[in-house]
């Protein structure tokens, strides 16, 4: 569960042929809680000072599709606890990152992978691989316009 307090986008309409940008976002005050039974996350904090990215896309000339390329960074503070002993406990910066990739046609729907990496980082020694969120997600988003 997760919730923003500031996010602003801004979209660029896709009307010229080739490389161009789409939308830039920026997120201010992002704060996301969690648990995961099976990975053996008791808990898992993050509040987001900033988050910013930007998304690209290219149309052919035929317009009948358009691809997709985005990439973003974040930095906050997180708080994980393990019930694993493999894990250590954190409460450390952190500094993510995500990249997406995506199809979309104007027809039918969108088609997109993604990838969300959050690290810690901390000013003393450790023995234990830090408890944070690695994340992929694929989707597929279909409709039909008449």
């Amino acid at each position: 569960m997760g919730v923003s307090a500031i996010s602003w986008q801004r979209n660029f309409p896709a009307e010229q042929l080739g490389w161009e940008p789409l939308r830039d976002t920026l997120e201010l005050g992002a704060a996301l809680a969690g648990r995961d039974d099976a990975l053996g996350i008791n808990s898992y904090t993050e509040i987001t000072l900033a988050r910013a990215g930007g998304t690209w896309g290219w149309m052919p000339e035929s317009r009948k599709f358009l691809v997709m390329a985005g990439v973003g960074l974040s930095t906050g503070y997180a708080w994980g606890e393990s019930t694993r002993p493999e894990y250590a406990d954190v409460s450390n910066p952190i500094i993510g990152s995500w990249t997406t990739l995506g199809i979309a046609w104007p027809d039918w729907g969108n088609l997109y992978v993604e990838q969300h990496v959050i690290n810690g980082f901390t000013f003393s020694d450790f023995s234990l691989q830090d408890l944070y969120t690695k994340a992929r997600r694929v989707g597929v988003e279909l409709g039909c316009s008449w």
